[in-house]
């Protein structure tokens, strides 16, 4: 059995009007249900090793001809637990 962890990543931007924040993993749209997507974070629960990854914020507003991207590389460390 694995250990369950909450993994966390946080997608900051400075600007004014505040951007709208899109996330995606491996080029695609966050789609689970473990997944919580909150101002500029995301959340995940229950973490497993299929949620690492690369993951990409990309922030835009009004004022922004282009989106800012940032991207992130999340690593799910765990152990192994065995039972006798």
């Amino acid at each position: 059995m694995y250990s369950v962890i909450e993994g966390k990543l946080r997608c900051v931007y400075y600007f004014s009007p505040t951007p709208r924040v899109v996330w995606e993993k491996e080029g695609k749209p966050i789609k689970s249900s473990r997944v919580q997507l909150k101002n500029q974070k995301v959340i995940i629960r229950d973490a497993t090793f299929e949620d690492g990854g690369n993951y990409k914020c990309k922030g835009s507003n009004s004022v922004l001809e282009f989106p800012k991207v940032k991207s992130f590389k999340l690593v799910i460390q765990g152990r192994l637990t065995c039972r006798t």
